[in-house]
């Protein structure tokens, strides 16, 4: 499997799609719990083809969620079937499936809502309900391979020192956020 980070949710209303999603006004708190509440040893939110019920095929897993902003990113761990999809402009976009407080399977139970997948939507048969969100495109057009093709940034390979991981990732934010330096270390070292 490999790495990226990918730009999954946004603040706002989002009157397209269904489920939980759409019968609330998003703001900054609530991503933050999002963020905050988003543990993958206590139940991982896996990548899949659209919103299946049993979130089935896994074409990878979400390991960790970073805010910046009105943005929720995923730093994931992603099938290479996956990213060959993106990569043939197979995919039209993004969209998660939350479960909502008191859902029988929220791990939380009733005290938030909890992160149940992250959908990669096939162009032609659904379109993201959030608007404006970065294409997962850039994500893998980003990657960035050394010498060795096994070694992909944005990685935590133990072959790769901890300072270039760290360092690829506040590029990565760098580059698709448009920020300096500074802000992107400290999207990056949120819960590092």
């Amino acid at each position: 499997m490999q790495k990226a980070i990918f730009e999954i949710f946004r603040a706002g209303k989002h009157s397209k799609g269904g489920g939980i999603a759409k019968n609330i006004t998003w703001t900054k708190s609530h991503l933050a719990d999002l963020v905050k509440f988003y543990d993958e040893t206590t139940r991982p939110a896996p990548l899949t083809i659209g919103h299946p019920k049993n979130d089935e095929p896994k074409l990878g897993v979400v390991k960790r969620l970073i805010q910046y902003n009105n943005s929720i990113f995923a730093e994931t761990e992603v099938a290479d079937e996956l990213i060959q999809r993106i990569k043939n402009n197979e995919i039209s976009g993004i969209s998660i499936a939350i479960f909502g407080e008191g859902h029988d399977e929220n791990p939380l139970g009733t005290l938030g809502n909890y992160l149940k997948h992250v959908g990669f939507l096939e162009r032609g048969k659904q379109e993201p309900a959030v608007e404006g969100m970065l294409d997962p495109k850039i994500s893998v057009d980003i990657f960035h391979y050394s010498s060795n093709e096994e070694i992909v940034m944005f990685c935590e390979n133990d072959q790769i020192p901890l300072k270039e991981q760290l360092d690829a990732k506040i590029s990565y934010f760098q580059s698709v956020l448009g920020t300096d330096y500074k802000t992107a270390f400290n999207i990056v070292i949120q819960t590092h």
